[in-house]
């Protein structure tokens, strides 16, 4: 069984103190409730352990409404098990406080960041304590940095730390180095979806360590995507599924062309560049 499924596990077992000072016991059963003679049960009578595994798959919006329901879901809400999901999407709210919940959020697993300017000091936090996450999606964020550029250390932390890591999308939030497209090449097979602005050179360095492209298809790709003389960098589309007995990637940069490369089981590998106009050429 997965270690962090475990320790899960363990822990919805000992969820018990999170609303006792509410009054109610995480020992109640349907069985025993008084609202079980030929009434609606009422839903504090259902095992705790239940409710949180029920609540960690409802998203931020729906538990923070819950959190306003009674005072036995306001305890709850305090359980970390439960937060799986959240968006840093208000501007005004104080970083300190931001980063005191996500020390809170060991089990998150989706996070969203739009519109910040402390966005460094977020993902500084991510790495630390938030090495469950899965995917992250950072949008129109500015660093610390004098030409407010995001720290690519911060993300090449999180790479090294969320090794469960699949999915990342940066939109109109640049960035330097080339350290980060090397550890995002070596991520191979696990790496699902990947949206980033990338200078041509620090395109080259993903392609160039993706685990997942031979030296052939390098080439290819390489030759299939380059700049215009007016662009300093382009946005980057990688995505890569599970398709019967094949994976197909699918690489995108400064083009509408789209870079197709098929590998089957055994090994035996086909790419296609597909047109605007939709005609493949192999």
């Amino acid at each position: 069984m997965d270690k962090v499924a475990i320790i899960e596990e363990e822990n919805i077992g000992k969820r018990a103190k999170v609303v006792r000072h509410c009054g109610f016991s995480s020992s109640s059963s349907l069985s025993s409730s008084p609202y079980n003679n030929n009434k609606l049960a009422n839903i504090e009578s259902i095992p705790v352990e239940l409710i949180l595994q029920i609540l960690s798959y409802l998203s931020q919006k729906d538990l923070s409404s819950m959190s306003r329901v009674s005072k036995y879901f306001e305890g709850i809400m305090q359980d970390p098990i439960v937060w799986r999901t959240y968006k840093v999407t208000n501007r005004n709210e104080d970083t300190s406080k931001i980063i005191g919940k996500l020390r809170n959020m060991p089990f998150l697993k989706e996070l969203t960041i739009n519109r910040r300017e402390d966005s460094d000091e977020i993902l500084r936090q991510i790495s630390l304590t938030n090495k469950n996450l899965e995917k992250l999606y950072v949008y129109n964020c500015t660093g610390s940095t004098s030409k407010l550029y995001l720290r690519s250390h911060y993300l090449t932390r999180i790479l090294k730390k969320c090794r469960r890591l699949n999915t990342i999308k940066i939109l109109g939030s640049p960035f330097r180095g080339q350290k980060f497209y090397k550890l995002l090449g070596d991520v191979g097979l696990r790496l699902k979806s990947a949206s980033l602005p990338a200078t041509h050179s620090q395109f080259t360095t993903f392609i160039k360590h993706a685990r997942q492209i031979c030296d052939n298809d390098y080439l290819n790709v390489y030759m299939n995507a380059r700049l215009f003389p007016w662009q300093k960098r382009a946005q980057l589309y990688y995505s890569m599924y599970r398709k019967a007995t094949r994976f197909r990637i699918r690489i995108r940069y400064s083009t509408e062309d789209v870079i197709s490369i098929d590998i089957t089981e055994d090994g035996k590998r086909n790419m296609n560049v597909i047109s605007v106009n939709n005609k493949a050429t192999g």
